[in-house]
Order: structure tokens, then sequence, then C-alpha cells
């Protein structure tokens, strides 16, 4: 499949390689808004990055999606209570002598993370 490079996926993509906050569509749209880059033409963009594994869509709890950049393998954890999405090594949940090749990308965990346990919630 051929993938085209327009200005607004350059921008989209460039929007994400300077977060690390795991944004939505809407986030990137409160971004770029203002360079006449529409909700509809980033929901599309995003779709295609997926299509081209360099971006990973992330469903929370409330199944809403969430953007990463492919930077390197690894895992997601979403936190239950608060909404939190924390990158994890894939070290912390697989053997190094497991007989098997793990996509990594695709992985969410979720459950209650550390600050939310501190805190009793």
């Amino acid at each position: 499949m051929n993938f085209r490079n327009t200005l607004q996926k350059s921008l989209i993509f460039d929007n994400l390689s300077h977060r690390f906050d795991h944004p939505t569509a809407s986030e990137i749209y409160d971004d770029l808004k203002e360079q006449g880059v529409g909700i509809a033409t980033i929901y599309r963009n995003l779709n295609l990055l997926v299509d081209e594994g360099k971006v990973i869509k992330i469903i929370d709890d409330k199944h809403i999606s969430h953007f990463d950049i492919v930077m390197n393998k690894h895992c997601h954890f979403v936190c239950k209570n608060c909404g939190e999405i924390i990158d994890i090594s894939p070290k912390m949940i697989f053997r190094d002598d497991m007989k098997m090749k793990v996509d990594y990308n695709n992985i969410v965990l979720s459950g209650i993370c550390e600050k939310c346990l501190k805190k009793g919630k």
C-alpha cells in the first residue's frame, strides 16, 4: 500500500512526536486547529498513521482512543481510577527465555496506578 505524506499528516505526526501524554484526537485538534487542521482530518490521518505502524492506538476503560508514537517496543498500563496511561517496559511482564515473539505495541494492562494506591483510592 502506498501511503501519501500530506502537510496535515506531517503536522499531526510532529505533534505526537513532541508529546509524552498519550493524547486523544481532540487534544491534538486543540493544538492544531489554529493551523487550519480539522477534527475529521485528524481522525483520518491518525488512522492512517496507525495503519502505517507509526502510531499506536490505546483504548482506555471508557473506550476513548489515545495515541502514542512508536519509538520503541513497550506496553501500556491504564489506571482505572485516574485514567493515566503509563509506558512500561516489556521486561516487567515477559521473561527473556519465552519461546515466542510478542507484539508489545498492542498490549494494554489496566488496574490501579501507584499514585492512586498511595492515596487509598
